[in-house]
């Protein structure tokens, strides 16, 4: 079963005509990649998928984007089982592009959920502390670029680790 995450316009070049969709293919033999989708419903394409863009990594378990697109920024998308966090260029819809993948403090693992702050940067909730998966995890705040901003870990000594 291939599961989808959406986020959804207006996109510059033609507000509320297209949604974007993260995953891979079923096999996880191919690279996963976002899809654009034409959801105007008076376009002779209404429904397919008009354009991709691959990451280059398969098996990344395409996990959560911004739960929007924000017009003139990049899109946050996690690919979570690979501990990935990419940015997609939407300028132009029918050309998306891969921007980046984003590089998170060394202290932090695995992007979840992504939220686009009145700032223009992105926050991410962060669910381990190391690439085995090892709690606590944290937040991180990155800009457009995908540059840290600031983060936090979730650690303290009044809770147990256990």
């Amino acid at each position: 079963m291939t599961l989808w995450y959406l986020a959804v316009g207006p996109f510059p070049a033609a507000a509320n005509s297209y949604l974007a969709a993260w995953t891979g293919d079923a096999d996880r033999e191919d690279s996963d990649f976002l899809v654009i989708v034409d959801v105007d419903p008076d376009s002779r394409r209404y429904g397919r998928v008009v354009a991709s863009a691959p990451v280059g990594e398969r098996a990344t378990r395409p996990h959560h984007v911004e739960h929007a697109f924000s017009a003139g920024h990049t899109l946050f998308a996690s690919g979570f089982n690979g501990n990935r966090l990419y940015r997609f260029d939407l300028a132009d819809p029918l050309r998306p592009r891969l921007a980046g993948v984003v590089e998170f403090p060394s202290a932090l693992a695995y992007p979840h959920s992504l939220e686009r702050l009145p700032t223009g940067n992105v926050i991410a909730t962060m669910h381990a502390r190391d690439g085995a998966f090892q709690p606590p995890g944290g937040i991180a705040e990155f800009t457009d670029d995908g540059t840290v901003a600031r983060w936090a870990s979730a650690e303290t000594t009044s809770v147990p680790d256990n």
